[in-house]
């Protein structure tokens, strides 16, 4: 992307794209060149407004089919840029979204007022005697996991390497090792946020340690704006890999037997796990990959239940460090979705929290079979192991349950989309006598009714306590959001979830 100081009639330019620009409200910006130009001074990032070279590269997020027109972009490199971002909103009331990876699938890490982009503050410093590391929000865990693996630490991550910390983590964030250590949110020692009104602010769980709970698991852009993350790490040496798949008439039976045996139990925290279903040759499969920490042979005998089944196909088997493993699992023999990189998507997401039997089981590869589009999946994240906590660590609230369970549905044409979705709605309609009616926050989906009460359940009323206090106008512009706390009327119920003292916010700078 281009630097300001290359571009030497980048006035010119914009003066041009305003002339030529369309004079209707989602076009015209609310300030002038000359505020820009002051704006532009002010910040030692990257500025881009609508008509720059670059302008329709930088809207774009990872879901193309979210096309927004912001009126600024800005890439921050530091804490001040982000000051100076929200000051200009404030003076210009520019609705603000954050921006990491941009690989929200609802779309909220774009809009059409301004974005800030923080995948430029993505430094990571690691202490490898005290296993901590302090990262900036914009890094990627393909920067973060290299790092790491220098020496021999790790903290859970998702399997995309792009994927950034930011919202990651205040969406939960789930791993194959999170059965281990956790979810990523629970891994946080402590951050910096910068709030609505340019206040930089430490949480931990002596300061701000209301917010500390309700970042972890609350939802980027609720509460301020994301700077930096200090991680706990945890040593992790070679893990064993492996991949298992059964075609649809043994899928039921090896369903089951996951469902019974390989949740919770002894020596299971460390054996994490995805599946999904897909099609395969017309008809639909059941793939299971994971990887143990401990030995091959250990692992072999904890999955002999599974692999002792009738139709068991061993697909994969092989050491390899977390970052080895990590890629290769969901890619190798077949990808994991096997949709093309420029397909368009939709998905949701439930949560089990009991075992179906066989016939239960039957019903989704019945319906898999309907698919109208070979790319469509099913995917299951098992939960237990340390994600099952009853102590109210933070405000990820999905503990008490068996697995994530989510569609996601693709089309490579408009025309192709209408099916694909209702084919979502009608999986989710059958589904829905066996779920809980909550669902995993980090893959939204717009419109969605319920959303927040489906993402926070019990916690909602604690986190709009703890958002009217460090974020009382609602001033940020996601979708995701938390409302306000309401007046509640004489003799109501109070909030559940964890109590805080009444304390001032504490600010660091």
């Amino acid at each position: 992307m281009y630097r300001r100081s290359k571009v030497r009639n980048l006035k010119a330019i914009r003066a041009q794209a305003r002339n030529a620009a369309p004079q209707d409200a989602a076009w015209r910006q609310s300030f002038s060149p000359e505020d820009l130009e002051q704006f532009e001074a002010e910040v030692h990032g990257v500025v881009i407004v609508p008509g720059d070279p670059d302008y329709d590269q930088a809207r774009q997020v990872y879901y193309r089919q979210f096309q927004c027109f912001p009126k600024i972009i800005v890439y921050c490199i530091c804490d001040s840029d982000v000051a100076a971002c929200l000051n200009l909103a404030r003076s210009f009331d520019l609705e603000v979204v954050c921006r990491s990876g941009g690989h929200s699938s609802a779309g909220f890490s774009i809009n059409d007022g301004m974005v800030i982009d923080l995948s430029r503050i993505n430094s990571v410093s690691v202490d490898p005697v005290a296993k901590r590391a302090v990262v900036g929000a914009g890094i990627n865990f393909h920067r973060l996991n290299a790092a790491l693996q220098d020496h021999g630490l790790h903290v859970p991550g998702g399997g995309c390497d792009e994927v950034c910390i930011g919202g990651y983590m205040q969406g939960g964030g789930y791993g194959f090792t999170s059965r281990e250590f956790g979810m990523n949110c629970d891994c946080v020692e402590s951050f910096d946020m910068m709030l609505w009104n340019g206040g930089i602010v430490t949480a931990n769980s002596e300061t701000n340690a209301d917010l500390f709970w309700s970042v972890r698991g609350g939802m980027g852009t609720n509460f301020g704006v994301l700077l930096s993350v200090t991680y706990q790490l945890f040593e992790l040496g070679e893990l064993y890999g492996f991949g298992l798949s059964w075609d649809a008439d043994y899928a039921p039976a090896a369903l089951v037997a996951l469902q019974k045996g390989f949740i919770s139990g002894p020596g299971l925290k460390k054996l994490g796990y995805q599946c999904a279903f897909m099609m395969s040759d017309g008809a639909p499969r059941f793939y299971m990959r994971g990887l143990f920490d401990g030995s091959g042979e250990t692992c072999r005998d904890l999955l002999k239940p599974l692999t002792d089944l009738p139709g068991t196909s061993h697909d994969i088997e092989m050491s390899g460090s977390y970052v080895e493993l990590n890629q290769k699992l969901l890619s190798k023999p077949v990808p994991i979705p096997n949709a093309p990189d420029d397909a368009l998507e939709e998905k949701q997401s439930g949560y089990l929290s009991r075992v179906l039997d066989a016939s239960d089981w039957q019903k989704v590869i019945d319906y898999m079979r309907t698919s109208p589009c070979p790319w469509n999946n099913i995917g299951i994240e098992p939960y237990g192991g340390m994600i099952e906590r009853t102590d109210d660590p933070n405000a990820f609230v999905h503990r008490d349950v068996q697995m994530n369970l989510f569609m996601e549905v693709f089309w490579a044409r408009e025309e192709d989309r209408a099916k694909n979705v209702a084919w979502l709605d009608g999986f989710m309609t059958l589904m829905k006598p066996y779920l809980n009616g909550h669902s995993y926050q980090n893959y939204p989906r717009p419109g969605m009714k319920n959303a927040d009460t489906a993402y926070w359940a019990d916690y909602l009323d604690t986190l709009a306590l703890v958002k009217s206090k460090y974020n009382p106008f609602d001033w940020f512009a996601n979708p995701q959001r938390i409302g306000l706390l309401k007046a509640q009327p004489p003799g109501a119920p109070p909030a559940k979830g964890p109590k805080f003292p009444d304390r001032p916010i504490v600010y660091s700078r």
